[in-house]
């Protein structure tokens, strides 16, 4: 039987090392219940309007009257590093676009915050696609801020993928334009006790 060098056994080591420094390094999580605004954004709202396209909730979403183009998700059990570098948040309802005889409907929407993604089912009178990435940013962290009680983001933009374009494409023959589609905020409260902030 081969006997183990020093250097073979170090080299079978260093992957249960790294695995148990990176735990240890991890930033906490915390678990967090709230909702999302989805505010389209002035330009966006123009343009959708242009082409007859209006926005409405689809299931456990919400509106506001006295926000027309926003439509509010809630969510429960997301989870937030607490130095906002990973988490993510599955949310509850849907959002709709109408126009006479074609419609979008996004939903099973997931907020992916470690790569800054937000996935969806799309589904329309001309196709149906699940978990597509439909949504980015690149400054959420920038907007957001942990609070004594939870977390809260402000004005967050958040602008269609070139996948996202195509489904608004394959639905009306255009999208909204290359500025942000939405501004996101969420305010959120602790599901679980916060951990200790040095």
């Amino acid at each position: 039987m081969r006997r183990l060098t020093r250097g073979t056994v170090t080299a079978l080591a260093m992957p249960a090392l790294l695995i148990a420094v990176t735990a240890a390094t991890a930033a906490p999580l915390l678990h967090l219940d709230g909702t999302v605004d989805f505010c389209l954004t002035a330009d966006a709202a123009r343009n959708l309007n242009s082409e007859g396209i209006t926005m409405q909730p689809a299931g456990d979403a919400k509106s506001d009257p006295d926000r027309p183009n926003c439509v509010i998700l809630p969510f429960t059990g997301a989870t937030l590093a607490t130095d906002l570098s990973g988490g993510g948040a599955d949310l509850e309802g849907g959002i709709a676009f109408t126009r006479q005889s074609s419609d979008l409907k996004l939903t099973n929407i997931h907020i992916d915050i470690t790569h800054a993604t937000i996935t969806a089912d799309s589904s329309s009178r001309h196709a149906s696609r699940s978990a597509v990435p439909v949504l980015a940013y690149t400054d959420g962290a920038d907007h957001t801020s942990i609070t004594p009680t939870g977390a809260r983001a402000t004005d967050v933009p958040l602008l269609l993928t070139p996948t996202g374009q195509s489904i608004f494409t394959s639905a009306f023959g255009t999208y909204p334009g290359p500025a942000p589609l939405f501004n996101a905020s969420s305010e959120s409260h602790l599901a679980t006790s916060l951990p200790h902030l040095p």
